[in-house]
């Protein structure tokens, strides 16, 4: 490059960089009041409910009977765990770093309120006490380190400040469905699947114990399938897991006669989704837990089977041709 070129780069990169600061100079930068390792909870008291809202997701919990349930999913049993454990977070949630910041920089950190794009906008939690206080906290991206995830960004609305912690608060979505209990089992502790289209049986699959791999066992010609193959085809139907809930009501047209997949856990509790009617994009399910299980440590049995009686299970229709194995 010719001398009189590289001036006129130098001219032109150092404007651009003037042009830059000068753009931003009458900009506030903010500071927040947090600093590292402050406690952002400090006086933090017994729940009376939490909400989580994003753009049109919106999750309202709970207790009823002393027992946390989806508000706005018909009161339907929420995952006790998932809650206890993002209340045990928020206890210990400390500020790793604080975040200077302008306005602009909200849509990196994915705390740009009036963003048009989900992946822009926070999920705003808020906490209403017992006493009738509240508190509020705007959950951004997360924060890489070494292409890991090493913590989160948060923004506090009462100061406007936002801090980095290392609590993640993963399974913290708006979308109330993540939030439902799911009564089927999961798949770890599976022994048997089973398809069967109006009693007869179409295929199933099983193993001896948890950690071995799945075989099928009908019909005979698909035991010849590599364990790859077999595991493949058992990742799908593992997918079963319902996507949302309804109460249950009379069903005036029924799609499917005498459908149904069945699970074994370890302790031989059999879990059966009985397929009904194609909703939308959803297959509507009856779901039933039989009565001749090994129940040790299952000392809510009897709500459980009540409970599934007071609804309809909705699953993905997209597992329909894994499920009649026309895939």
């Amino acid at each position: 490059m010719k001398l009189k070129h590289l001036y006129r780069v130098l001219l032109i990169s150092l404007g651009l960089l003037v042009l830059f600061f000068l753009t931003r100079k009458d900009e506030e930068v903010n500071r927040g009041t947090f600093r590292s390792g402050d406690v952002v909870f400090k006086d933090f008291k017994e729940i009376d409910t939490i909400s989580l809202e994003q753009g049109p997701f919106k999750t309202d919990l709970h207790k009823v009977d002393g027992d946390w349930v989806v508000k706005n999913r018909f009161d339907f049993i929420a995952d006790q765990k998932q809650i206890n454990d993002v209340i045990e977070d928020l206890k210990g949630m400390k500020v790793a770093q604080t975040v200077d910041t302008r306005s602009q920089d909200m849509k990196f950190y994915a705390l740009d309120k009036k963003s048009e794009r989900m992946n822009e906008r926070p999920v705003e939690l808020s906490l209403n006490y017992k006493d009738g206080s509240a508190k509020s906290l705007f959950l951004g991206k997360s924060h890489n380190q070494g292409g890991k995830a090493a913590g989160r960004y948060y923004l506090d609305p009462d100061s406007n400040g936002v801090f980095i912690s290392t609590q993640i608060l993963r399974n913290t979505q708006a979308d109330p469905r993540v939030w439902l209990r799911k009564f089927l089992p999961d798949y770890k502790s599976v022994l048997s699947a089973s398809y069967f289209s109006r009693e007869r049986l179409i295929w199933q699959a099983g193993r001896s114990q948890i950690n071995k791999p799945f075989k099928f066992k009908y019909p005979t010609q698909l035991a010849k399938m590599s364990d790859q193959q077999t595991h493949g085809f058992m990742s799908q139907i593992f997918q079963s897991r319902y996507l949302d809930v309804e109460v249950a009501r009379p069903i005036s047209k029924v799609d499917f006669e005498g459908e149904r997949l069945e699970f074994v856990d370890h302790v031989g509790r059999r879990y059966t989704l009985e397929l009904v009617a194609n909703v939308d994009k959803f297959i509507k399910c009856r779901m039933r837990l039989n009565t001749e299980a090994d129940l040790s440590g299952s000392k809510d049995y009897d709500d459980v089977k009540q409970t599934l009686t007071e609804w309809h299970f909705m699953l993905s229709s997209r597992l329909l041709p894994y499920l009649q194995m026309k895939q």
